[in-house]
């Protein structure tokens, strides 16, 4: 199964190195539908179809 995501308002701030809001919205070759709805620096809630699952990124950082 592969899936294939647009982002949505993502957007980025001085204080982090990785993006801290904003979607990726997905389509997967099995039908089902995807999103990324990212929470905060490095915090992020997958979800795919109805199944949903907190999801923390290690190369995310606070920039002090």
């Amino acid at each position: 199964v592969s899936c294939s995501f647009s982002p949505s308002n993502v957007t980025w701030t001085s204080t982090c190195n990785c993006a801290v809001n904003g979607t990726w919205n997905g389509t997967c070759s099995d039908g089902k539908t995807a999103s990324l709805d990212i929470t905060g620096c490095g915090t992020a809630t997958l979800t795919i179809d109805a199944i949903t699952q907190d999801v923390a990124f290690d190369r995310c950082y606070a920039i002090p």
